[in-house]
């Protein structure tokens, strides 16, 4: 233990650098994360735990470069950067003081008059300071009880009220299913219990109780080491649990994106429903209107009642058709918002209501091999390139069966939507599609796109259809999607 003793004696400035420097890190690294927008409690009153960050680096690293300051610096001049670093660190603690108390009050409910008991003991703090200097002749006595009462009436209550706020955090992250985070928050916490008993009532010897009694000096004696050792083992954690935390809004940040991209889903949906509603249902109602005109003019007249009636069978065909159109638009909106299931699950629900509105059953074919999660943006869009195809399928293919096949490799996923039908001339189909501004095969190519991926459609009249989609995996990188080939 006397070597462990003699190392870290040896090293004691290099301690204080690495103290302040967890420190000042951690504050750094809190000021310039952005949490513009969140709706954790957390970031309101973050940013005073990045000034408490700071402050308190700066006033550590004052012991740390003493040795230098004595070879450049007058005496005088040595005190007075010493005294402006007992200065700091009150100032330090009064920040971290607010942030306990800010982080009760938000996440309590507490009064905001509980601002004022930091305010009155810094103030009481400083007067006693004031005192102690017109009374002590002793300037390194002084500094002393200046530390002493800065650690008793600031440091120690600050610690611990931060320790209890990020504690009480715990429950709001645990819903982010994240344990990691979870960890982090309730180890911070904890660093932050045993800061507070270190730095807020081990303080320098001085001659009244405690610090006469639990100090820097009986601290040693009893462990063999000195506090600041501790300090350090605990400045570390602290750190490292804080910055690890400060990834909660890297999270909350890519849930708002994916939000924004489901709301901007939604919309396009939107007008290709109505675009599809005008283009279909509204021309089908009106061409059932001008059939119905004419039988009205036909049975007025009093002759060609088959006819009529030939007519009306029509409409009355067309009118069903029409309805199950409009059922079909409404019982597929809310298909229109990301499901939290797999793909596997979306496609097998697709096929089984396929097969119930349609003369074709699908079969669906999935095959897994080393295969990495897919996005919500990617399931959805997948999803309705499928759907898309199967309507096509149902309206024009005049099919005998069909068919859709998955294969998720472990660099792409490859969907291919195959039936028997009647075929087409692809060429032809979607120039056609362009000039008349049918959206079918429009919507397939513009979900592909939006997923970086490729479109190949095989067909041929009388030889049916075949189209093959590949889309890369993406990865979340900067709150951006990308592709994991680059």
């Amino acid at each position: 233990m006397n070597l462990v003793y003699e190392a870290v004696k040896l090293h004691f400035p290099l301690i204080y650098f690495v103290y302040g420097l967890v420190y000042f890190m951690m504050g750094f690294a809190i000021l310039i994360k952005n949490k513009n927008g969140s709706n954790f409690i957390l970031a309101r009153p973050l940013w005073l735990l990045g000034i408490f960050g700071l402050l308190h680096g700066l006033a550590d690293w004052t012991p740390a470069f003493l040795p230098i300051w004595r070879e450049i610096y007058r005496p005088e001049t040595i005190l007075q950067l010493r005294i402006g670093a007992h200065v700091l660190l009150a100032f330090s603690y009064l920040a971290l003081f607010f942030f306990g108390v800010r982080l009760l009050i938000h996440t309590l409910g507490l009064s905001r008059w509980l601002e004022a008991v930091p305010v009155t003991l810094f103030i009481i703090w400083s007067v006693s300071v004031v005192t102690l200097y017109g009374v002590l002749s002793d300037p390194v006595d002084w500094m002393c009880r200046m530390s002493a009462l800065a650690r008793y009436m600031l440091g120690f209550p600050a610690a611990m009220l931060s320790a209890y706020g990020l504690y009480l955090q715990v429950a709001e992250l645990k819903k982010l299913q994240m344990p990691f985070l979870t960890e982090s928050m309730r180890w911070a916490s904890i660093y932050f219990a045993a800061y507070g008993f270190l730095t807020g009532l081990i303080v320098p010897k001085s001659n009244f109780f405690p610090a006469s009694w639990l100090n820097y000096e009986s601290f040693m004696a009893v462990t063999g080491l000195p506090v600041q050792f501790f300090r350090l083992i605990c400045g570390i954690g602290i750190s490292f649990c804080i910055i690890r935390i400060l990834k909660i809004f890297d999270v909350e940040s890519r849930k708002r994106i994916e939000e924004a991209e489901t709301r901007h889903a939604i919309l396009k949906e939107r007008e290709r429903i109505s675009r599809e509603i005008h283009d279909g249902t509204i021309q089908s109602l009106y061409g059932i209107g001008l059939r119905l005109e004419h039988c009205k003019n036909l049975l007025a007249k009093g002759e060609k009642v088959q006819a009529a009636l030939s007519h009306l069978n029509f409409s009355i065909n067309k009118l069903n058709e029409t309805i199950r159109d409009i059922r079909h638009y409404i019982m597929d909106l809310p298909n229109y918002y990301f499901r939290d299931t797999q793909l596997r699950q979306e496609l097998q629900d697709l096929v089984a209501e396929f097969a119930v509105t349609s003369t074709v059953a699908p079969d669906l074919i999935v095959e897994e091999t080393d295969s990495r999660e897919l996005t919500p943006f990617q399931r959805n869009q997948l999803y309705h390139i499928a759907r898309e195809a199967l309507a096509n399928i149902q309206k024009h293919a005049r099919a005998s069966k069909a068919e859709i096949r998955v294969r998720l490799g472990p660099e792409q996923v490859e969907m291919k939507i195959i039936d028997n039908g009647k075929g087409f001339n692809v060429d032809e189909v979607l120039t056609r599609a362009e000039q008349e501004g049918k959206q079918g095969l429009k919507n397939i190519a513009r979900r592909v796109k939006s997923l970086k991926g490729t479109l190949r459609i095989v067909s041929s009249e009388g030889q049916g259809t075949e189209i093959e989609i590949t889309i890369p995996y993406w990865r979340e990188e900067n709150g951006t999607a990308k592709t994991h080939a680059g």
